[in-house]
């Protein structure tokens, strides 16, 4: 029981963790394409 519950919690930090890289990289690439975009126009 205490194992499991250790796992999960060692998971959710895991999941928060890969959403914020995941946020960072979107928020990155959309200000890439936008200035990318400014400098054609």
């Amino acid at each position: 029981m205490g194992m499991s519950l250790l796992f999960h919690k060692k998971t959710k930090k895991i999941i928060r963790y890969v959403w914020m890289v995941f946020a960072v990289l979107i928020i990155l690439s959309m200000v890439i394409v936008y200035s990318g975009f400014t400098a054609i126009f």
